[in-house]
């Protein structure tokens, strides 16, 4: 089974840049910083909240730390905050640094061994089903009414859906998202504006070069820039082990599917999940060998060498290669759009896989949670995350309203006006990752059979059988009942385009 060993894509952060210097303050009030941007309210409000409770719970209770189990290269949006957290309340905090391919089955360790020696984790998205079902991920409900962090109320919530699967599973709050993780398609704006390539393209198609609004004009667009003869390439899109199954989740939930249907029937061997595999193979030739062994960070650098047209990505590819000092060739030329999307029934049909994700999670076998879950709701506050989010050396990425439309300046500074007005345009169009209890074993049984689709080793349709048939097992293994309720409740979240034509309202 594929472990965190293979997805910690953006330790290498930590490596490219100093984590930022610490910025203490004696308080958080409001002039500080810009006023609220929409509905009124105070910018500042959900911070102050959790740092006066607190620090009054603190006196009271006579605790003075709490301990963080986080991923490694994680630290750099945490660390600079520390002093400032602890001027507020008086409580220390302790990280706890793991390697990637241990902070999952350490996770799960506690989860049995109940030490209570954590009392916050930083987890990934589709792992909160496994650490709610396995006891370790607390149920913070009570917390959540009692201090009010507008996950999904108010001018600063955080936008459906990832206050959905970011925050909740089973309708129960158990997180408090840290870092939307979408994919967005990137390309090279200088390509597309030289007007030479403009004219050769608009000679061979008979239409205008610009960003591509489905997967046929995207097609069209990697497969004319490819040119190996000259060392260029149309596309870098991932064709790994273990990255394969993001590609293919996109181009099927565009053609209005979705992974299972109501009673959780896998439909990856459907008529649509056997064309996204072909597409998949069908597009092989516009890249260079190196996609079909490259991981994240190897795509990243490889990008930035000034050779590929396009690649889909995190937002942290774009911070890397739009960053001068790392890659000269591709800085400033950057250009961030939407995922391309699928013609159904004349209606265009987009989907933006969340493929990862970072989130706070109560340990329920802390011996200070309420403290653990008012150090995530500050440190995740729409003021203070704007300010640690563009922190070297971290995970998290925007995932606030405010992050998008009304960035403080160090957020600004990072991610660009134009590629956060890109990331919300897309925001109704993300779709997640399995979500679900077993979350592991479902994605290593699809990305398994479309790697040896692609390998040759089976055709298109052989592949998604065997998919199919993996995933019915697995289900049946872990309880269909209970998979099923899971699943339902996950199938909301998905954007409205592709619930109408599955009926997911009716399913109950």
């Amino acid at each position: 089974m594929t472990t965190l060993s293979t997805i910690g894509r953006r330790q290498f952060l930590k490596s490219t840049a100093l984590t930022g210097t610490a910025f203490a303050i004696g308080s958080v009030a409001p002039g500080i910083f810009r006023p609220a941007f929409a509905e009124g309210g105070d910018i500042h409000a959900i911070a102050n909240r959790a740092a006066t409770a607190a620090k009054a719970l603190s006196e009271s209770s006579r605790q003075t730390e709490i301990s963080i189990l986080i991923p490694g290269g994680s630290g750099g949006n945490i660390t600079p905050f520390i002093d400032e957290w602890k001027e507020l309340t008086g409580i220390d905090i302790q990280l706890v640094e793991v390697p990637n391919t241990e902070l999952y089955s350490k996770a799960m360790q506690e989860a049995v061994a109940k030490t209570g020696q954590y009392d916050l984790v930083i987890g990934p998205v589709y792992a909160l089903p496994d650490f709610s079902e396995a006891g370790l991920a607390k149920n913070i409900t009570e917390y959540v009414a009692a201090h009010q962090p507008e996950l999904d109320t108010g001018p600063y919530r955080i936008p459906y859906p990832f206050s959905e699967f970011g925050c909740k599973y089973n309708n129960e709050y158990r997180a408090l998202y840290a870092d939307a993780d979408n994919w967005a398609l990137y390309m090279r704006k200088d390509w597309l504006e030289d007007p030479e390539q403009q004219a050769a393209f608009k000679e061979a198609y008979g239409r205008d070069l610009e960003a591509p609004n489905t997967w046929d004009e995207y097609d069209d667009l990697i497969t004319f820039f490819t040119q190996p003869e000259n060392d260029r390439y149309g596309s870098l899109e991932y064709r790994a082990p273990f990255y394969t199954k993001w590609q293919w989740m996109q181009r099927f939930c565009s053609k209005g599917a979705m992974y299972f249907d109501k009673d959780m029937v896998p439909q990856c061997n459907s008529a649509e999940g056997v064309a996204a595999l072909e597409e998949l193979i069908a597009t092989e030739n516009t890249m260079p060998k190196e996609a079909f062994t490259n991981g994240w960070s190897e795509n990243y650098n490889q990008y930035g060498l000034g050779e590929v047209f396009a690649t889909f990505s995190w937002p942290s590819f774009f911070r890397y290669n739009n960053d001068p000092d790392i890659s000269e060739a591709v800085a400033g030329n950057l250009m961030s759009v939407p995922v391309p999307g699928t013609m159904v029934d004349g209606e265009l049909i987009r989907a933006s896989v969340n493929a990862f994700g970072w989130l706070y999670v109560v340990s329920d076998h802390s011996n200070n949670p309420e403290l653990a879950y008012l150090f995530a709701q500050w440190h995740t506050a729409p003021d203070i995350s704007d300010r640690a989010i563009p922190k070297n050396g971290g995970y998290f990425d925007p995932t606030r309203t405010n992050h998008f439309k009304e960035p403080g300046p160090e957020m600004e500074a990072k991610y660009t006006q134009a590629w956060l007005d890109s990331a919300w345009e897309q925001i109704g169009d993300v779709i997640p990752d399995f979500v679900i209890r077993g979350t592991f074993e479902y994605s290593e049984a699809l990305d398994r059979n479309c790697v040896e689709a692609i390998l040759g080793k089976k055709t298109a349709q052989e592949a998604m059988d065997d998919a199919a048939t993996e995933m019915a097992r697995i289900t049946r293994r872990l309880g269909q009942d209970r998979q099923v309720q899971s699943w339902r409740s996950l199938a909301r979240t998905f954007p409205e385009k592709i619930k109408a034509r599955n009926d997911v309202a009716s399913w109950g």
